[in-house]
């Protein structure tokens, strides 16, 4: 931290990425820091089967991209969904951008938890969540006979 006066005070995180955009050291970047990408809404929603989670940004400046995370308790370990960074849509842009993930790897009738990691150019980070759905159980439809 550097504090350039008074009521100035200025954090830097020095943070480093492979190829995968994956943290190297990530006990050196600040986490749960302000990003500058800033969420409108955050949303699970059951389908059949499946979760659709789904997010929409005001504005992505500095954005790298999402990590999202699963959880069966709110409070439980999170695991994360993506293999690799979900690109941000709109890098460095004002404008924000919509975006889904289908979670069909769900037990029909289980509750499950979500959090949103948004990631920046800077290697900041910040949690989103969580947010629940039901996972819908597989509609069957059979044919209709008349006798």
């Amino acid at each position: 931290t550097y504090s350039a006066a008074a009521e100035e005070s200025y954090t830097y995180a020095v943070c480093a990425y492979n190829s995968s955009a994956r943290i190297l050291n990530p006990t050196s970047c600040a986490k749960g820091a302000p990003t500058a990408v800033e969420l409108l809404s955050f949303t699970a929603t059951s389908a059949p089967g499946s979760i659709t989670v789904g997010w929409e940004t005001v504005s992505e400046i500095d954005s790298l991209g999402f990590n999202l995370y699963r959880s069966q308790t709110p409070d439980g370990d999170y695991t994360r969904l993506n293999v690799a960074l979900i690109p941000s849509q709109a890098p460095g842009s004002p404008v924000g951008a919509v975006y889904t993930w289908p979670d069909g790897t769900v037990n029909p009738g289980a509750t499950y938890y979500y959090q949103l990691e948004t990631v920046d150019i800077n290697g900041m980070t910040a949690m989103h969540g969580p947010v629940s759905a039901v996972a819908g159980l597989h509609r069957f439809y059979l044919p209709l006979v008349h006798k």
